[in-house]
């Protein structure tokens, strides 16, 4: 999970996306993060194994910072489904998402922290015009220093997310 002033900053700017001509389902405040790896359904026997591989790797890793920022379009600007902030200086991230995909699996896309789900945009032109009017100074920065599993639960009012393991990096 991302810290609250990197959170409060992204709600600030989901209110400046709100008036963009797009049909959406943005991410709830409490459920930012940068997903390294996502497992789907496990039994509980293979979350501890999970659990237990997440403490090694995180063993042999130090704490690092990343910057959020740039916006990005995803999966291109020709066919919009995420609109997302990317994660810059990620050399260590990246090389921690490939550990956990090495010896935990998952399936993984490069770290981004997602902002919507775009279901329908009316105008694309008008939509990509605005967009690029916005102001992209970034979020910010935030010290990577723990890894979580994390369990999503789907409802009616959409995912609630809670975290059932934790392992800190080493310092």
């Amino acid at each position: 999970m991302l810290p609250s002033e990197l959170k409060e900053r992204l709600e600030n700017f989901k209110e400046k996306l709100k008036g963009l001509p797009m049909k959406c389902k943005f991410v709830e405040r409490e459920n930012f993060h940068i997903c390294l790896s996502f497992l789907g359904e496990k039994r509980e026997e293979e979350v501890r194994r999970i659990s237990d591989h997440m403490d090694e790797i995180a063993r042999s890793f130090e704490p690092f910072e990343v910057k959020i920022e740039e916006l990005k379009l995803i999966p291109n600007e020709k066919f919009i489904r995420v609109i997302a902030f990317d994660v810059k200086d990620k050399e260590k991230m990246v090389r921690l998402q490939s550990e956990i995909r090495k010896r935990i699996g998952g399936d993984s896309k490069p770290p981004h922290v997602t902002i919507c789900r775009v279901k329908h945009i009316e105008n694309k032109q008008a939509f990509l015009d605005e967009v690029s009017k916005l102001v992209n100074e970034g979020i910010g920065k935030m010290e990577v220093s723990k890894i979580q599993l994390i369990k999503s639960e789907l409802s009616r009012r959409g995912p609630a997310y809670s975290i059932i393991h934790e392992s800190s990096l080493s310092s």
